[in-house]
């Protein structure tokens, strides 16, 4: 065991030195994720009556934090571990003084130092009404729908006082509603938690008690991850004003309306006002005053009677409505980049008594700054040093990231200016950086790209650099060379035909070069070389030889005896066409039984010979074809042909080198397939054992979205259809009891 240790200990240290080596160092601009192990602090927090959501001052979604808290002054802490920015605490005391510190696992379990305490006060002092509230939360009410409002509240820990919200209905009348509550825990005894009971109960009187007859309005029970849909009656003698709802969800029995019970799972409380019903509405005529990527400012026509809105991004079922203002203009911010909004307004009658919504006004967000519009300048270019600068924007924040090889990206850096300076680079390397700027509050335009090349001296391209390709869309006898060191100003380049001694020179301002060789005899192999200006004045060495076998005029089909397994693991294989001739080559593979379902890689590369097929299933057989093109025709596709991936499943760089029962891996490996896509997209993961796990997709606040529970999984295949969402950045959540993972998910605009 000390052996094994002391390998892990190497790797580890291994790993980080090349990183060292290989990253670079920011100049300017502070990182988000600090090279020391220092104690993160927490930057919110928000009370309710039995729950606190707790903010960190960092963006890392995938990190593990403890927290702990106290009543204050007690001495025993309460301790909870979770992965992200922010942590929802449940089953606190209403109107009790709490104590909070957090502190960051920085690398296997090695912590950094606990914050510095932060005191918040929960809310339910000086509450007129009763308080009736969950001790546990095994369950919540996610959604609670009232005619035709709906309101998401999410987990509120045991009680949610949603009194800034006021529903209204009219005496004598029957509203519908409806319940979509959230299981989060599987219980021992399952045979009393098949179904969940729901209470509601209305103070008609308004004497601020749930105890007069006919007060316990509706008792009932449903399943525990359905949605429940009824209708209330309100009687025509309810006394009119607003009033207080309390909507009660618990297992094993009927809540009620005063009591801190082990069985209850949520309670949240609603103004409700019961009004005779005002005049009509007459439709509106909207004003969009102004409108930008993430705000909007919009007006009516109307005195200073009052007025309520709603908005919603067009097309979704969900309004998110506004607080009541004397003035008939309303601001909006915090919205979707390049979307389509709806908006209703209603006037008030006085005593909290509204009309109907209006007529519906429709406009649309402008678009943050997307790449055409980005202009790079190279400020500082040394050996090892780079500066970078964007003209011409004028955004809140810039983030940015840099790579040498597309994959592996840096961490994410953050600054005031639209500069940025980076040093410790590899010398004579082409790097990749992409920014975001954020546009307006919360609104972060896409990654853009750029490439720049750190000088030093005058180095040798490598044939990797060197792409080969046919350009289609023109003449299928063209071959288009290029250079991926694409900075210099000036490009040689030579062939000749191989087994002879006679090179052919040319020279090219740019890093591309046309080549006809239709003078050539089919069949025969070039070898080609590449080599550049340096800053200097010098010419860089000729490149490694690449050679292109222009194809004969009769080529043999496509068939898979020509291809040769290279390599085959778990989770990946590499293929390669063995055929001396062809300019392009084209692949598809599908899991075998998955009739309509091929993976393509549309070759535009001579390179594309060879192709590795990644995030492979273990143990799963696979189907094969290729194509390629020869002279002026394309070989259909070949017979096809399989091979299977081995027993067993990598853990990814970012998992526990070391594996047992007790010590999980931290991670889970995550494939969602397409990214970005248009709502439509498919999740794969593979555990090491059956596993119960949760899938959650939720928005850019926090909102759940889409929740599925999956039992006793081994292998996951999962098609989720959100195209109803909105155009935007989504997380995609995997948790089961010992770990969970999150990944990024862009839908786009169809």
């Amino acid at each position: 065991m000390k052996s094994y240790t002391h390998h892990i200990l190497l790797l580890w240290l291994l790993f980080f030195t090349v990183n060292l080596q290989s990253w670079g160092k920011i100049k300017t601009v502070e990182s988000l994720e600090s090279m020391a192990c220092d104690a993160p602090d927490i930057t919110a927090l928000h009370p309710g009556p039995s729950s606190c959501q707790v903010t960190l001052s960092l963006l890392e979604l995938n990190v593990n934090y403890q927290f702990r808290y106290r009543i204050k002054g007690k001495p025993n802490w309460e301790t909870q571990t979770t992965k992200g920015a922010t942590l929802h605490l449940a089953g606190l005391q209403a109107c009790t003084e709490y104590e909070f510190q957090v502190r960051k696992d920085c690398f296997n379990s090695q912590f950094s130092n606990w914050s510095y305490l932060q005191n918040i006060k929960t809310q339910g002092c000086n509450e007129t009404y009763c308080l009736a509230y969950a001790s546990r939360s095994d369950g919540y009410i996610e959604q609670f729908s009232f005619g035709d409002v709906v309101y998401q509240s999410g987990n509120d820990g045991g009680l949610g006082l949603h009194l800034a919200h006021r529903l209204i209905a009219n005496p004598g009348t029957e509203i519908p509603f409806s319940i979509t509550p959230v299981k989060t825990i599987e219980f021992w005894d399952t045979d009393v938690y098949f179904r969940v009971y729901y209470t509601i109960f209305i103070d008609f009187n308004r004497d601020k008690d749930f105890d007069d007859a006919g007060e316990a309005i509706f008792k009932d029970e449903g399943a525990p991850d359905k949605v429940y849909s009824w209708k209330l009656a309100i009687p025509k003698t309810a006394s009119q004003g607003l009033t207080r709802m309390r909507v009660i969800m618990s297992r094993k029995t009927l809540g009620k309306a005063c009591e801190r019970s082990i069985n209850i799972l949520e309670v949240e409380d609603y103004s409700l006002g019961i009004f005779t019903p005002c005049p009509a509405w007459q439709p509106s005529v909207f004003k969009l005053d102004s409108v930008s990527s993430g705000n909007a400012a919009l007006s009516i026509t109307g005195e200073n009677t009052g007025y309520s809105w709603r908005y919603r991004i067009k097309g979704n079922t969900f309004w998110t409505f506004t607080d009541s203002t004397a003035s008939p203009n309303l601001s909006i911010s915090g919205l979707i980049q390049n979307t389509e909004y709806e908006v209703q307004v209603r006037s008030s009658c006085g005593g909290g008594n509204w009309g109907s919504f209006s007529n519906t006004y429709t406009f649309k967000t402008l678009t943050c700054s997307n790449s055409k519009e980005m202009t790079w300048v190279t400020y500082l270019r040394e050996k090892s040093r780079v500066g970078l600068e964007l003209l011409g924007q004028n955004a809140l924040n810039y983030r940015w990231r840099y790579s040498p090889d597309y994959f592996k990206w840096s961490p994410i850096y953050e600054s005031k200016i639209p500069k940025i300076e980076l040093d410790s680079l590899d010398t004579g390397r082409v790097y990749q950086i992409e920014v975001s700027i954020e546009c307006s509050a919360g609104n972060w335009s896409n990654w853009t790209r750029s490439s720049f090349f750190t000088w030093g001296e005058c180095q040798q391209i490598p044939s990797s650099q060197m792409s080969i390709g046919i350009d289609l869309s023109f003449r299928s006898d063209i071959i288009i060379l290029s250079s991926k060191m694409q900075t210099a100003d000036h490009f040689f380049w030579r062939y000749r035909e191989l087994g002879t001694n006679q090179w052919v020179q040319t020279s090219t301002k740019g890093p591309y070069l046309d080549w006809f060789p239709s003078d050539q005899t089919p069949g025969t192999v070039h070898e080609w070389q590449v080599s550049y200006l340096c800053e200097n004045g010098q010419k860089s060495e000729w490149s490694e030889v690449k050679q292109i076998a222009f194809s004969p005029e009769v080529c043999e089909p496509a068939q898979t005896k020509f291809v040769k397994i290279k390599r085959i693991n778990a989770t990946s294989a590499v293929l390669y066409a063995d055929i001396p001739y062809g300019v392009q080559f084209n692949w598809r593979w599908r899991e075998k039984g998955m009739m309509f379902f091929w993976n393509n890689l549309p070759g535009s590369s001579y390179a594309n010979k060879e192709i590795v097929l990644n995030k492979l299933k273990p143990n799963t057989t696979y189907e094969y074809q290729f194509s390629y093109w020869c002279t002026y025709s394309i070989q259909g596709w070949s017979d096809t042909h399989s091979f299977k991936t081995l027993n067993g499943f990598s853990p990814s760089y970012e998992d526990s080198v070391q594996v047992s029962i007790k010590n999980p891996p931290r991670n889970i490996p995550i494939v969602v397939s397409p990214n970005p896509n248009t709502g439509v997209f498919r999740v794969e993961s593979v555990f090491t054992g059956p596993k119960n796990a949760t899938l959650t997709v939720r928005d850019l606040i926090g909102r759940v979205i889409f929740r599925r529970e999956l039992q006793d999984q081994i292998i996951l295949n999962e098609t989720l259809q959100l195209s109803n969402q909105a155009a935007g950045t989504y997380f995609l959540e995997i948790r089961t009891a010992e770990f969970s993972k999150i990944e990024k998910i862009i839908i786009q605009q169809p």
